[in-house]
This record gives C-alpha cells, sequence and structure tokens, in this order.
C-alpha cells in the first residue's frame, strides 16, 4: 500500500485485527482500561522503509480499544519518539486521535477529582466534559523522557494534544525537589479508581528523592474504596555503576494495587509481583513498547497491549481481569548471536568463506521471520533482522557492502527491512588483571552495551575534577550532565550555551566582573579571593548528591580569552597584519577542463586552442614555469594558496598543478577575493557567463585584451569567444 492509513480503514475493525467475532463489551459495573506503553510516533521517519511502522501500530491500538469498547486508554509515556516531532508526525497524530476519539458513543465514566490533570494554568477538568468536544474514546497519557516538557515554558508536544482537547496530559511535577503526587479519582457504577501518574524525571534525582523520603502520595480517602493504579515512566533495573539510576520500588506506597510500567522496551506484560514498602506487595505489567527502536534481544520479543477489567466482589474487595493481546501490524523481529570459531563445520577464514556462511544464516533467520510471525501483514512482510557475529581469527566483512545482497532495486524487492545494518562484528575482549583494569581506561569492550552515556559522561568529569590543570572549575557536575542531556535527547541547541550563561551571570551577582580580577597577576591570589564566593555558590545551589568543591581558574581563562579577542580585533584593521583583513586580489585565468564539452583545452600560458592535445598542454607549462621562477626572488617563492587549488586539463584527464603568476598581472595577496555580485572574481562562473552573454560575431566582446604586447595575449585575441568579457 502506498499510504497506510487507506489499507487499514478499508477493513472493518475486527477483519483487521486478525478476523472473529467482536468482544462483547464491559458490563455496567465493570471498568475496562486498555493499556500501552512507549509508542515512540514518528521513529524512523526518514526511512521509506519504515518510516509508518510506528503509525500502523498506534492505529492498532485506538481501532482495538475501539473495538473492546473500553471506558479510557491509558498511554504510558513516550508518545513521540522526538521531543519535538516534525510536522508529519503531528498531523498524522491528530489525524489518528480525532478518527478514534471523537465519537458518538455515550460515556459512563464520572470524574470525582482532577487536580493533577492539565497544568496550573490550564488544567482540573478531563476533556470529555468539554461541550465543544465529543469524546468517544478518553485518553489518558503520561509524559516519557523522549517528550518530556523542556523549554522556558516548561511545554511538551503533548501539551499540543491536550490543548487540542484530544487527551487528558496529567503526571507532570511543577517542583522536582518536592514531588507530589495526586489522583485522579474516576467512577464507573460501583467502581472507583484512583490514577496516579509520574511523568519521567531525572531517575537520579527520583532516586535521591525516594531516598529521602521527598516524594509525597497523597492518596484518594478513604483508600478501601478505591482501586489504586499507578502508570510510571523510569528505569526499572540498575544501569549504571552507581546504581542510582532507577527507581526501587521497595520505596512505592504499599497500599498500591497495579503498576503500569513504561519505559523499558522489553515486553513483560503479565504481571509481576514484588515487594513494596512496609512488607506490601504490588503487581507490575510491564507492556514494552510497540515498535522496535533498538535491535537488541530484549526487542525481538513479541509485542502486546492489553486491557485490565476491573468490578467489585460481593465483599466489597476489588477483583481485577488482565488480557493481553498481540500485535499484527508490527514489523517481524529476529535477533541471533553467532561464534564464528564454535560453528560445526567451521566456515574457511577467508573473506568468501565468511561471507557465505553468513548468507545461508540471513536467509534462515529470514526464514523463520514467515514461521514466527505467520499473521504479518503484506506491507510488513520484510523483517528487521539483527546477526551479531564473534569474529575472532576471521576477517571481518563490510555491514553495508553485504547488506546490498539482501537489497533490491525497488523496496519491495528487498528482502528484509533493514539490509545496512543487519550484521554487528565484535571481537571478545582480552582478559586484563584485577589491578591494571580502570573502569575508564581499560573497559572490556563486551560490557559496553550495558553502559548508558550518562555513566560515559560521569566518569568522564569525574577524571576532569580530579585533574589540576583541566579539572571542572565553575560549572558544576550536574548541571553538565542535565544541559548536555537536554541537547542530546530534547534537541534543545541552546540548553548547553544558557546553561554556561545562567552561571557566569550567577557569578557577577556574587563577585562583580571578571574585570575586577585583571590586575591581579598572581593566579593563586586570584584563586584565593574567590574562595569565599565559592562556598557560597555552593551552598545556594542546594544540589542533590553533588556537592563538589568548585574553582575559579576559568575566570583567569575567561579574561586571557577576551584579551586574545581584542588582539585580534586590532590586528584585522593593522596594515601590517594583512592576512586579518579581507584583500582584493585581481582576477587569475583559469585553466580546468570544460565539462559541457567533450573537448579539451591546455592550461594558462598554452597556444592550443580548443581541443589541444597533450603536447600544447605541456609547451604551456613550460613556459608558465620559466614566468614563474623569474618573477619570483629568492626570498619569496612561496605558492599563492589560491594557486595551489588550479586544476590543469591534459589529454583525458586531471593533473592538480600550483598555477604560475602572469607578469602582465598584479600579484595576488593573501587572503579571500573580493566578491563580485556574489561570484569571485576571475571564476569559472565569471567566464562561463561572459560566453554566454557575448554574441559569438562579435569580435570586440569576445577577445581578450593583450597586456604589453604579449605575443600570446595577441593569439588569444584571434580566438572568438574564447575567454568572453573576463575582468
Amino acid at each position: 500500500p502506498q499510504h497506510y492509513p487507506r489499507t487499514l480503514s478499508r477493513m472493518a475493525t475486527h477483519e483487521a485485527m486478525g478476523g472473529g467475532q467482536k468482544p462483547p463489551p464491559p458490563a455496567n459495573d465493570v471498568m475496562r482500561i486498555f493499556i500501552s506503553t512507549d509508542n515512540h510516533l514518528g521513529h524512523a521517519e526518514d526511512n521509506e522503509m519504515r518510516k509508518w511502522d510506528s503509525f500502523m501500530a498506534m492505529e492498532e491500538v485506538l481501532q482495538k480499544a475501539t473495538e473492546h469498547e473500553a471506558d479510557f486508554l491509558l498511554l504510558g509515556g513516550d508518545l513521540f519518539d522526538k521531543n519535538k516531532p516534525s510536522r508529519y508526525t503531528m498531523v498524522e497524530t491528530v489525524r489518528m486521535f480525532k478518527k478514534y476519539c471523537l465519537g458518538e458513543r455515550p460515556l459512563s465514566l464520572q470524574p470525582l477529582a482532577l487536580d493533577p490533570i492539565g497544568d496550573k494554568d490550564h488544567g482540573g477538568f478531563v476533556n470529555y466534559e468539554d461541550p465543544c468536544m465529543n469524546i468517544t474514546l478518553p485518553v489518558f497519557i503520561i509524559h516519557g523522557n523522549h517528550d518530556d516538557p523542556t523549554g522556558r515554558e516548561n511545554y511538551s508536544a503533548l501539551d499540543v494534544l491536550w490543548n487540542a482537547g484530544l487527551v487528558n496530559y496529567f503526571g507532570k511535577q511543577q517542583d522536582i525537589e518536592k514531588v507530589v503526587i495526586r489522583p485522579i479519582c474516576l467512577q464507573k457504577g460501583n467502581v472507583k479508581l484512583a490514577l496516579y501518574g509520574l511523568g519521567n524525571m531525572r531517575d537520579d534525582r527520583l532516586f535521591q528523592n525516594l531516598r529521602a523520603n521527598k516524594v509525597k502520595f497523597e492518596p484518594a480517602e478513604p483508600k478501601e474504596n478505591y482501586f489504586h493504579l499507578m502508570v510510571i515512566h523510569q528505569n526499572r533495573a540498575q544501569r549504571s555503576q552507581q546504581g542510582k539510576d532507577y527507581t526501587p520500588v521497595d520505596r512505592l506506597p504499599d497500599w498500591l494495587h497495579v503498576i503500569i510500567w513504561g519505559h523499558e522496551h522489553e515486553c513483560r506484560i503479565d504481571f509481576e509481583s514484588e515487594p513494596t514498602a512496609n512488607n506490601g506487595n504490588v503487581e507490575i505489567s510491564q507492556p514494552g513498547s510497540s515498535v522496535q527502536t533498538s535491535l537488541i534481544a530484549a526487542e525481538s520479543i513479541p509485542k502486546h497491549m492489553a486491557y485490565l477489567d476491573i468490578r467489585r466482589g460481593k465483599h466489597g474487595d476489588y477483583q481485577k481481569k488482565y488480557k493481553k493481546l498481540r500485535y499484527k501490524y508490527v514489523r517481524p523481529f529476529i535477533y541471533e548471536e553467532c561464534h564464528l570459531g564454535l560453528q560445526d563445520p567451521r566456515p574457511k577464514q577467508t573473506e568468501e568463506g565468511v561471507k557465505k556462511f553468513l548468507v545461508e544464516k540471513i536467509e534462515q533467520m529470514i526464514q523463520r521471520a514467515k514461521t514466527d510471525f505467520p499473521n504479518t501483514p503484506d506491507c510488513l512482510r520484510q523483517p528487521l533482522i539483527r546477526l551479531k557475529v564473534e569474529y575472532t581469527d576471521y576477517p571481518m566483512l563490510h555491514p553495508r557492502g553485504f547488506g546490498q545482497i539482501f537489497a533490491g532495486k525497488t523496496l519491495s524487492e528487498w528482502k528484509v527491512a533493514n539490509p545496512s545494518d543487519m550484521i554487528v562484528f565484535w571481537r571478545k575482549a582480552k582478559r586484563v588483571k584485577q589491578e591494571e583494569f580502570s573502569p575508564k581506561k581499560n573497559r572490556p569492550l563486551d560490557i559496553l552495551d550495558g553502559v548508558d552515556m550518562n555513566t560515559l559522561i560521569e566518569e568522564e568529569l569525574e577524571g576532569m575534577e580530579k585533574s589540576k590543570k583541566t579539572g571542572l572549575q565553575l560549572l558544576s557536575r550536574s548541571e553538565i550532565l542535565n544541559a548536555v542531556k537536554q541537547f542530546v535527547d530534547k534537541d534543545e541547541n541552546k540548553s548547553i550555551g544558557g546553561m554556561v550563561a545562567t552561571t557566569m551571570k550567577e557569578l557577577e551577582e556574587l563577585v562583580g566582573s571578571a574585570e575586577t580580577y585583571k590586575t591581579l597577576e598572581d593566579e593563586n591570589d586570584c584563586l584565593e579571593k574567590l574562595k569565599p564566593f565559592l562556598v557560597k555558590r555552593q551552598s545556594n545551589k542546594q544540589l542533590l548528591d553533588y556537592s563538589q568543591a568548585e574553582s575559579a581558574e576559568n575566570i583567569l581563562s575567561t579574561v586571557q580569552s577576551k584579551n586574545q579577542m581584542d588582539l585580534e580585533c586590532q590586528n584585522e584593521s593593522d596594515p601590517d597584519f594583512p592576512e586579518q583583513g579581507t584583500a582584493k586580489s585581481q582576477a587569475r585565468g583559469r585553466g580546468k577542463a570544460r565539462t559541457a564539452t567533450a573537448s579539451t583545452r591546455g592550461g594558462r600560458g598554452s597556444r592550443g586552442g580548443r581541443g589541444a592535445g597533450t603536447s600544447s598542454a605541456a609547451r604551456g607549462r613550460r613556459k608558465a614555469k620559466a614566468a614563474r621562477d623569474e618573477d619570483l626572488s629568492d626570498s619569496d617563492k612561496e605558492e599563492s594558496p589560491v594557486d595551489d587549488q588550479e586544476l590543469y586539463a591534459t589529454n583525458g584527464s586531471k593533473e592538480t598543478r600550483p598555477k604560475p603568476p602572469s607578469k602582465n598581472r598584479k600579484p595576488l595577496t593573501h587572503g579571500k577575493p573580493e566578491l563580485n555580485n556574489g561570484i569571485s572574481e576571475g571564476s569559472d562562473e565569471d567566464i562561463n557567463a561572459s560566453q554566454r552573454s557575448a554574441p559569438t560575431g562579435d569580435q570586440s566582446g569576445s577577445k581578450r585584451k593583450a597586456a604589453g604586447g604579449d605575443a600570446a595575449g595577441g593569439a588569444r585575441e584571434s580566438k572568438k569567444g574564447r575567454w568572453g568579457n573576463m575582468k
């Protein structure tokens, strides 16, 4: 299909989702919640093969939620793949939500408490109570780490959908130092639901807040009358060596019934019981992502969504029913690892032997994808393949070149969806003695996959702090980490510069301008004077887990850089520094071969006309060399940097040689040539433009003026239109 929405819209809902009869709607005393997380709309939108994968999976979620007549859809963060989604992604998202969330079906949800919805300026209500909207499928959503609020006004892409009346956005924290989690209270029949949401925040900060008891839960009262459901988007497992980048479940309240865990892409949708505070237990479901964003083993597990039915028992206790549903509109993904040295029979230790073995292995994986995913639609029939190859003692192939074997001329002829990155080669790291091992310098290659970028940056900054010459001086580690994270993950181009500007502003408010310290010649005196300021600034920052001592050597380097810039600005207008200014250059001829015609001519100095052969070009070069030797003195034989880029034309080949200066022209000064209407004087564009503008029969316009009675110049005058009106 040329466009995925047309394909799905032609089919009935239950036929599109695998056929069968339409499931029965929930009873009047049963609240049905449809659940999905990490949809990553817009992922790989620049890839022609995979650009629609995320939208097809999201539309399947909306269709199944409508088909099962869910009371509302709960999304656990990372609806968008980028913090600033493209216009195409936003248009497709709005189109889908309008199609499935607006309608005539009546709703039975009654809102009881809605404080967490929206923000402090616009919130406190649900979209299905808006008289201007006719909502048939309410959507409650929190933000993830990909679409979290950023910028001056702290807005997210989800705020656009919320203000458009398409979703109910909650879980945003106004004060990250004092996290307060309040519930959204909803009722259907005799079922009362307390929905708690915590959008993504920095894992290390949340860890510290939980350990310091700075996360406050305000449960719905009385607790026994509510079913307590929480949705969170954080690291569930420890990822760094410091062990402070995850959310410990044992710090969460013991009165929670169910937690829907987003952010983790591995599908572990079945309930898992884990201990909480006060020896309690909570059921955790991890639906995983609906589209593969990383070609790793955890993403190869079949993807599922689910719905949760809640009802009251005879004795007033709550009962739940959880049913998972497998995605159909998800591209198959097969992941395998192999060790070339352990194969039976072992492949030959040549490139051809390795290539033959890998081709057979990929073909087997493609066949396995057809077997494991039999109901995959034709538009997703090309699977994702990832083969991790250990190639010790074997030659390594070029992955992109190898992938061309499985790529056809058109997308429909491709055998796989990712031919350029199917293969990943790796080698086992050499064993290092325990006393020689350093987590920063000798990190084994085979464990790099488990280390995130934040850990690597922290280690680098820690090493800088311990260094006397290049150590951190005015910026703290947490400030740099946060700014880099905003720059990389949220596409905030001004995050690093803004952090530096904010820090310098704080410095000037506390210690005055750096001009004060210009008079201090001794660094030690300057540092000694700034010690009280550094202590005061650290006490004002109130950083969590980052209270390292800072120095003020950057002030001295800032002053030195400013003095150097002032000196350079003076040099630009100084006649003794001509290389700093913009010098006018005389036009120099070009000897480049014409690309518009098949013929060639000799370089500058050649007497040959169009189509001159190698002999005329050689004579021209010899004359030019003799003229150059006469012009240049013994003390100055440095060639012009512009001349080094000239290209001479020989018989059918190009040769790079320095172009000699002419006797009849002024020498070229160093620097950039002055532009004339956007084109450098003497450039090929000048020549071509003059050739196009000069009439064929106009002798005066097509002759080049000979200088000083030069015989060569006279010879050029006889050629009509050869040089044109060249300046």
